[in-house]
Order: C-alpha cells, then sequence, then structure tokens
C-alpha cells in the first residue's frame, strides 16, 4: 500500500449526490498522508488541484477556472495529515451555458504537486 492517497471529500459533507439546475456546487478535495514518515510536496502554484467536469460520455465539459499565485509552494505532511484544497463550480459549461440536465457529471481535482501524480474524482447529478 502507498503511504500517499488522495480521496474526494465525502459527499454528505460538501458535494451533494444530487443537485438542482443552477445551484452552486462546492468542491473540496483532501490529499492525505496515510504513512508513517513525513512527505515533502512541491507546487508549481498556491493551488493545491485544477478541477475538471466531465459528462457521463467522459467528454470535457469544462475546466473549473481558479486565479492561482504562480510560485512554488513547498508543504511537509506529517503523518495523519491533511492538506484540503478546492473551488466552486456554477454547472457552467466552457461556453458560459447551464450544462443539461439531468445529467450525471464527474469532477476530477488533479494535484498540482510536481513529483507525485495525484488525483480525486466525485460524481454529482444534475436532477431536471
Amino acid at each position: 500500500m502507498r503511504p500517499w492517497t488522495s480521496e474526494s471529500s465525502s459527499p454528505s459533507r460538501r458535494i451533494r449526490l444530487s443537485t438542482c439546475p443552477g445551484e452552486l456546487v462546492e468542491i473540496r478535495v483532501e490529499f492525505v498522508n496515510r504513512g508513517h514518515e513525513s512527505v515533502d510536496l512541491v507546487f508549481n502554484s498556491s493551488l493545491v488541484s485544477a478541477f475538471s467536469v466531465y459528462d457521463s460520455s467522459g467528454a470535457l465539459v469544462c475546466a473549473i477556472p481558479q486565479i492561482a499565485l504562480w510560485w512554488l509552494v513547498h508543504e511537509i505532511l506529517e503523518p495523519g495529515e491533511t492538506l484540503v484544497g478546492g473551488c466552486d463550480w456554477h454547472q457552467i459549461d466552457d461556453e458560459g451555458s447551464q450544462v443539461p440536465h439531468p445529467g450525471l457529471y464527474t469532477i476530477v481535482a488533479d494535484a498540482l504537486c510536481l513529483e507525485r501524480d495525484l488525483s480525486a474524482r466525485t460524481t454529482v447529478f444534475v436532477m431536471d
């Protein structure tokens, strides 16, 4: 088992399993050091993750824009510590239009960590 894992937050805490059209979706991702030694992480910006939304066919709906400071950030996570990131999705696509509903969408968080390939995902159902 790898000492470093990633997991998306519980849907009951931050992301609803289903939501109404136009409703704000709050996204939170947690990267947890589950090992017994500290982990050094270097990020290429002030953001923990980049977030993308895909439809049920796997097509990219949008990359969620975020404001970042572009410099190297060094984090040391001790065993059991968690690094948290997040953003909001207003249920719009890259064109600025409301996403089709009903629809099932997958939100992927890719860590912007330079030395580790980390990601987490969850699904959201936009009701009619």
